[in-house]
């Protein structure tokens, strides 16, 4: 049997082919319709940087999750949401934490295995493997380790902090906006850097404006506290 197309394009998601910035996303695609990773890793951190970016905006239950992934006109999302639900031992309009680990993982792992279908058929366990889920967790900004917050950027970390602020959740989601625009850049920098002096001062100046965002955002909540 042919690979599916979410494995193939390294976007086992299947997101759509759009103008988000993703980190390791193959610009442009050479799929008409779906986006395109330079590997597994950045495809799975998508679909980690999607479902947070949507529970931050109230898709914080699996039917809502699903409803907004995979509309009816085009699926058939009853059927999505009840995998997806089963897999995760609850009921679909159940409250999730998708900043949680364990939540996190079977929620990316059940989307992966109902849009490319049962791995078995062909010759695999798994579509990936649990240090690749992790690995691209870890990436998005959710880590496995207990009390111990992922290594992420200056900018995600001050961003993931303020992103209950009431008042100031238009700011934050501008500075996530900005965030994701700066990360291909920043990356492309760090490349260079070693051979390429200016780089250095390049990928300097991205970094201060990132934590300049973040600074922005906390006094935003900040301020939200004290109305």
């Amino acid at each position: 049997m042919a690979i599916p197309r979410g494995i193939r394009n390294h976007n086992p998601g299947n997101l759509r082919r759009s103008s988000i910035k993703w980190k390791g996303k193959v610009s442009p695609s050479r799929d008409p319709e779906f986006e395109e990773f330079v590997s597994p890793e950045m495809g799975i951190r998508a679909i980690a940087r999607d479902l947070l970016t949507g529970a931050r905006r109230g898709d914080d239950t699996v039917r809502k999750i699903i409803e907004a992934w995979a509309p009816p006109n085009e699926n058939d999302t009853r059927a999505y949401i009840n995998v997806v639900a089963d897999a995760l031992r609850v009921q679909p309009d159940a409250k999730l934490d998708v900043d949680d680990y364990r939540t996190m993982s079977i929620l990316v792992k059940a989307i992966i295995r109902h849009e490319n279908g049962d791995p078995k058929k062909h010759g695999r366990t798994d579509w990936y493997t649990d240090d690749q889920i992790r690995a691209a967790l870890f990436d998005a900004g959710v880590s496995d380790a207990p009390g111990k917050a992922p290594a992420q950027t200056l900018e995600a970390k001050g961003a993931k902090l303020v992103a209950s602020g009431g008042s100031g959740v238009t700011v934050i989601e501008l500075s996530y906006d900005a965030i994701d625009k700066i990360e291909p850049v920043k990356a492309v920098l760090i490349d260079l850097a070693p051979t390429v002096s200016i780089a250095k001062y390049a990928l300097l100046a991205i970094t201060l404006l990132g934590a300049a965002l973040v600074a922005f955002g906390l006094i935003q909540k900040y301020r939200a506290q004290l109305a």
